[in-house]
């Protein structure tokens, strides 16, 4: 995206959401965006309120529920939860108003492989199976 996002289309409770790779971030965040458009095809979508320490150890609010299974390439992974927040990075790449996710390390970790090739504008990926 733009040339400087590593960014695939996954697919989390019927949403088609923009997933960003970011291999730097501890937790997968949502936008509202995408909070909202999982809201509307859930009858029941709990949400409490979490707070997320970026980088820089600034706080920003946010309200953290159980997700449906989130589709990621071939890979579903389901029992997520993520915290969902309208973060100054969505607002600065304007994906406050369509569903993205920053997909972070607490997924990324799920899996065996993941390969980048930002030449072939591919991303591999296959789940640990146990």
């Amino acid at each position: 995206m733009r040339g400087k996002l590593l960014v695939v289309e996954a697919m989390m409770g019927g949403v088609r959401t923009k997933a960003i790779i970011d291999t730097g971030g501890q937790a997968t965040i949502g936008n509202n965006a995408l909070r909202d458009a999982i809201a509307e095809r859930r009858k029941r979508f709990e949400l409490q309120e979490d707070f997320i320490t970026g980088a820089t150890l600034d706080v920003q609010p946010g309200n953290r529920g159980v997700t449906p299974p989130v589709i990621l390439g071939g890979v579903m992974v389901r029992n997520n939860a993520m915290t969902f927040a309208d973060l100054a990075i969505f607002q600065h790449w304007k994906l406050i108003d369509e569903p993205a996710m920053l997909v972070g390390m607490d997924l990324l970790g799920l899996l065996e492989v993941l390969i980048i090739d930002y030449r072939r504008k591919e991303l591999p990926v296959k789940l640990f199976r146990s």
